[in-house]
C-alpha cells in the first residue's frame, strides 16, 4: 500500500462534524466505489463527456493517490445529486 493509500484510507473514516441539515440527504466522502458516478455526475454538468482515462487518472492515478471528495446522496434514491461543484486547480493531464 503506498503511503497516499494510508492517508486516503484514514481521511475516509475520519470521524464527521455534521450531517446534512436536509434530511432528505446524506452528505459523505466519497469512496473509490462512488467515482464513476461522480464521472457521470461532472460530464452531465458540463455537456461533454470526457475519455474515462482523464477521470482515472484525476482520481485514481494522480501522482497525489486517490481523490479525496465529498458525494451528496438522496436517501431514498442512494443516488448522487447535484450540488456546488467546486475545482480547485482542476487539471487534467
Amino acid at each position: 500500500m503506498r503511503a497516499s493509500d494510508a492517508s486516503f484510507e484514514q481521511w475516509l473514516h475520519a470521524p464527521m462534524d455534521e450531517a446534512s441539515p436536509d434530511p432528505r440527504f446524506e452528505v459523505r466522502r466519497a469512496r473509490p466505489e462512488d467515482f464513476e458516478a461522480i464521472f457521470d455526475l461532472v460530464d452531465d454538468v458540463f455537456d461533454m463527456k470526457r475519455p474515462r482515462a482523464q477521470y482515472d487518472w484525476l482520481y485514481r492515478r494522480n501522482p497525489y493517490g486517490l481523490a479525496r471528495c465529498w458525494i451528496t446522496l438522496g436517501k431514498e434514491t442512494r443516488k448522487p445529486v447535484l450540488d456546488i461543484i467546486i475545482l480547485d486547480d482542476f487539471a487534467l493531464p
